[in-house]
């Protein structure tokens, strides 16, 4: 099921507030994971909400990593945890489980 542009920044602003600067790292994550399971549309949501995420974190922020430096290795980043279920809603997001 797609989500509504509003369910997205919805989403992503309470996966931005339970997570912080890790959020847009296991929205990415989370969908690359998705792309390899060959899931398109679920793909397509979690890309919306790292959009999202990118966009709440503005344009002056560098990537951080996992440990909070911006001096990335790909040991630093963690591996994605499932993020909070949301609120409840008539029109339910993506599915948030592994």
């Amino acid at each position: 099921m797609r989500m509504q542009e509003i369910d997205i920044h919805d989403y992503a602003r309470q996966l931005f507030d339970a997570r912080g600067d890790k959020a847009v790292v296991e929205a990415a994550q989370k969908a690359r994971s998705l792309e390899e399971q060959g899931q398109r549309e679920e793909v397509e949501t979690w890309r919306h909400i790292e959009a999202a995420l990118k966009q709440m974190r503005g344009p002056h922020e560098s990537r951080r990593c996992a440990d909070g430096s911006s001096a990335c290795s790909p040991t630093l980043i963690s591996a994605a945890a499932d993020p909070p279920s949301p609120a409840p809603r008539s029109n339910r997001g993506p599915e948030l489980s592994g």
